[in-house]
């Protein structure tokens, strides 16, 4: 699957655009040659993002391998999708107490440094609050000694054992 990754990364780096462009550029860019036959149809990349998507003990230890000892704390924060295209959309609520079909994506971000660089990611379907999302993710991450910064949405008297036990 890299050659297809790494091809349409650098494709959409040269020209952003959507999946449906990507098959067309491929065949006008030197990077047909170099990787030739590679399908790249909007549906071929779809499955491909699937495929990849399944694969989630191979993207925490990738995340983890290739970062974590460089780095002192982490930098937490959720986001709400409100895509109809995700397989996990149910009905959660935001502070207001609205009820729209959602999915919540957890994110940790390595701090000190300017990059941003993600840590670690996890989609939770919309009804799974981050508070809940975030003890599964210290779990998955098998981080231990690092300062954690999260937002107050995060905090639970379970959530503050969990760190303070790891």
């Amino acid at each position: 699957m890299w050659k297809e990754l790494y091809t349409v990364s650098l494709l959409r780096t040269f020209h952003p655009c959507s999946f449906r462009y990507i098959a067309e550029r491929y065949e006008h860019y030197i990077l047909s040659e170099y990787y030739p036959g590679l399908a790249l149809s909007s549906a071929s990349l779809s499955a491909l993002l699937k495929k990849v998507g399944t694969r989630r003990d191979a993207i925490v230890a990738f995340m983890k391998d290739f970062f974590f000892d460089e780095r002192e704390y982490l930098i937490f924060d959720g986001i709400v999708s409100f895509s109809k295209a995700m397989d996990d959309t149910q009905r959660g609520y935001n502070n207001q107490k609205v009820y729209d079909p959602q999915v919540n994506l957890l994110y940790a971000f390595y701090g000190g440094t300017p990059s941003g660089m993600p840590a670690y990611y996890r989609k939770f379907p919309g009804n799974v609050r981050d508070v809940s999302a975030f003890g599964t993710g210290i779990a998955e991450m098998g981080i231990h000694d690092i300062v954690v910064i999260a937002d107050k949405g995060f905090g639970s008297s379970t959530n503050f054992t969990g760190l303070d036990s790891s």
